[in-house]
């Protein structure tokens, strides 16, 4: 479970987007979403590197395959 405490100096200041929410055991303010984390946003973002580590891969080999060519 997290507890996220927001300060409405802050929240008048930057948004309900902005940087507003601390999560108790972290060290800085962050938007909401971010403060109380998204897994599943996470895991989107985590395919998506992985994602872009195989295409890379995959374009690199085709770069040297045809600088041998």
């Amino acid at each position: 479970m997290s507890i996220v405490a927001v300060g409405l100096k802050n929240l008048r200041e930057h948004g309900l987007t902005g940087p507003v929410s601390f999560r108790f055991g972290r060290d800085r303010p962050q938007p909401l979403l971010d403060a109380i984390g998204n897994p599943r946003l996470a895991a989107v973002h985590a395919r998506e590197v992985q994602g872009a580590k195989v295409h890379q891969a995959a374009y690199q080999a085709q770069l040297r395959k045809v600088a041998q060519e």
